[in-house]
């Protein structure tokens, strides 16, 4: 009985160790399961698994729109493929090229084994709306489309009707889809779940752009659209138009490395809104149009990048200049755009000639944005913008100044005062608004003509300050910039500088008595004004007319005719008058004035000296103020000895010039 107790136990020791050892392998037992392969999560964006042995990388868009590449760890020595993004975690597997393992890739780059597969593959992809845990590839070599469900180990396969050539697919609205080049066309090849294969070209893409015909890299993007890189280097956008039959659309294209071992997938960023607005300027005749969309991340999230469209509505034969991230493709623009932080923007700026006659041209061009990532609010239309009409925009603009000389000088010192009149006349068919003067290189405030300017009307704005204000480089330039807008783009203009003191103080080198400028407007009272005065001093009244050095016109004056001549060069200088008498005014007759050789006048006062001669037709009255008030007089009905004096002078190269003087008498008679 003891023995058989004895026995008893012992059986019953050996069988706990055997369970014990039991539940130790079990718990030591390869990991194989989904409990024990909860896959490390990616951060969203573009994988790239490049070369043999394979590094993972991390793809991004620089701001000209081309995908750089950036290592994420170190190589692990394994050769892997037929990349592929679990999107319900953010897990990346790939299917290993020596054994045919089913491998996981881990955020920073190394692998762990999965489970056996047994065949490599170079394509594969999740169906994320249909099965979204099972992993499809083709076996290499095969006519099969298999599956392995990554948290049930569950596999299968169906037979396809024919071979997929594409080296890599993904996976949008129902069907697999790849891409390659055939006779520099791109043909994408679409794969049903059942096996059915179809295959579609696609016009609008260039393959010449694409060195081979392989695109090992393929993803879906967050806005549905797909992406495709090829081996060569390159990438494509391609937005299906229809599924069944196939039919796809190109979006865009982006620069990228080449690589010989090449696969890719994508994990999708959060949705993003992007708008575009529209800027447009010309900077006056003979020059081109300035376009330019701006693109602006509207959203709370970064934009990993975006494909702008940009063209004409209709025709338009315009040469067009465009920017490097921007091909040209059936009379649009395909531009690529990098990574937006919220509330950034990017401007894509177009320069367009004139219109010629018989020329076509577009009143509107549009311009559509789509992000990489999807829309939580897409427009619903493209964006129209006006492009300028093609009619020429004409606006003239002038600069006139007058230096206040109350030591009477004759010449500019950088301590006077200078009034700028800046004229602005529109000489084109539509209204100008937003009209926008100033001073280059002035520290004046620049003045805004708040009313538009209609066709064929001229406004003069003025400026007031000191000449040294105006210094440059030693000399008093002055020119004008005037911007506006014009059918709703912008428009700049910009004057001839006019020189103050130095070289070329006139634009009219031969002075009063040679080519006169032609005018481009009025300054009141003038008409025309000249390009630059000196005024005697303040004593003008409103300084509106005196110094103008061209003809005045008419005007009346209390007193008696005067006049004087100044030495051999003959000449007079007269102004209609009344009588003290009380009888009517009268407007004033032209008269001539000449510059003598320093003879003497009528009443013995020698003449100033002039270079050349000039010409006056009469000269204004004191009744509104614009002449010095020491020329008006009052006397008898006798004639006066007295004489009236008024003097214009212009500075030329830094000389004096008299156009017509007159020397006042020894005494004036009273009243």
């Amino acid at each position: 009985m003891r023995f058989k107790g004895v026995r008893a136990v012992a059986r019953a020791v050996l069988a706990l160790a055997c369970g014990a050892l039991i539940v130790a392998t079990l718990l030591v037992a390869p990991a194989g399961s989904a409990e024990a392969d909860s896959p490390e999560s990616h951060e969203p964006g573009l994988y790239l698994a490049l070369g043999s042995p394979t590094q993972l990388m991390r793809g991004s868009q620089r701001s000209d729109g081309g995908i750089a590449f950036d290592p994420v760890g170190a190589p692990t020595g394994r050769s892997y493929n037929a990349l592929a993004a679990h999107l319900a975690d953010g897990a990346l597997y790939a299917i290993e090229d020596a054994s045919g393992d089913l491998i996981r890739v881990l955020g920073d780059g190394t692998t762990r084994t999965v489970m056996r597969l047994g065949a490599a593959s170079v394509v594969g992809a999740f169906a994320d709306s249909e099965h979204p845990d099972r992993m499809y590839y083709v076996p290499r070599g095969s006519k099969q489309l298999a599956w392995v469900d990554v948290a049930t180990r569950e596999r299968g396969r169906v037979s396809m009707t024919g071979s997929f050539v594409p080296v890599d697919f993904a996976w949008s609205r129902g069907y697999f889809w790849g891409l390659r080049i055939v006779d520099r066309r791109a043909v994408l090849t679409r794969l049903a779940l059942d096996g059915r294969l179809q295959e579609a070209p696609v016009p609008g893409v260039d393959g010449t752009r694409f060195g081979g015909g392989s695109f090992g890299g393929a993803w879906t993007y967050g806005n549905g659209n797909l992406g495709f890189l090829a081996n060569s280097g390159g990438a494509v956008q391609l937005r299906l138009a229809t599924e069944d039959p196939a039919k796809a659309e190109l979006v865009g294209y982006a620069d990228s490395p080449a690589s010989n071992n090449l696969d890719a997938a994508l994990i999708p960023a959060a949705p993003v809104h992007l708008s575009v607005r529209f800027e447009a300027s010309w900077g006056g005749p003979r020059t081109p149009m300035e376009l330019a969309p701006v693109v602006r991340n509207d959203g709370a999230t970064a934009s990993s990048g975006y494909q702008l469209e940009f063209g004409p509505e209709g025709p338009d034969s315009r040469a067009v200049d465009s920017p490097a991230e921007c091909v040209r493709s059936a009379g649009r623009f395909l531009c690529a755009g990098g990574t937006l932080r919220p509330g950034e923007e990017r401007r894509h700026g177009f320069s367009l000639s004139m219109v010629s006659a018989g020329a076509q041209y577009a009143p509107k061009w549009v311009a559509v944005v789509q992000g990489n990532e999807s829309d939580p609010s897409p427009v619903a239309a493209p964006e129209s913008f006006p492009a300028l009409k093609p009619t020429p925009v004409l606006i003239d603009t002038d600069v006139k100044a007058r230096v206040v000389d109350a030591r009477r000088e004759g010449r500019v010192t950088v301590d006077k005062p200078v009034q700028v009149f800046v004229l602005v006349r529109n000489r084109s068919a539509s209204p100008l608004s937003g009209i926008r003067v100033s001073i280059d290189s002035a520290p004046w405030k620049p003045q805004v003509i708040d009313e538009p300017l209609p066709p064929g009307e001229l406004r003069t704005v003025r400026f007031d300050g000191r000449v040294d204000d105006l210094m440059i480089g030693g000399i008093a330039e002055i020119s004008t910039t005037v911007t506006a807008e014009i059918d709703g783009a912008r428009t700049r203009v910009q004057s001839k500088p006019l020189h103050l003191s130095g070289q070329g103080v006139l634009p009219n080198a031969g002075g009063l008595a040679g080519p006169q400028p032609d005018p481009v407007g009025n300054i009141d009272p003038l008409d025309p004004p000249p390009p630059f005065v000196i005024m005697p001093d303040d004593r003008t009244g409103n300084g509106a007319a005196a110094g103008s050095g061209t003809s005045a016109g008419t005007g009346t004056a209390a007193g008696s005719t005067g006049s004087a001549k100044g030495g051999s060069g003959g000449g007079s200088a007269g102004a209609g008058g009344a009588s003290a008498g009380g009888a009517p005014p009268r407007t004033a007759a032209p008269g001539t004035a000449a510059a003598g050789d320093g003879d003497r006048g009528s009443d013995g006062t020698a003449i100033e000296v002039g270079p050349a001669t000039g010409a006056a037709e009469g000269a204004s009255g004191t009744g509104n103020g614009s002449w010095p008030a020491e020329l008006s007089a009052t006397g008898s009905d006798a004639p006066s000895r007295s004489t009236t004096v008024w003097a214009a002078v212009i500075l030329l190269l830094g000389g004096a010039w008299v156009v017509g003087t007159a020397r006042q008498g020894g005494r004036r008679s009273r009243a």
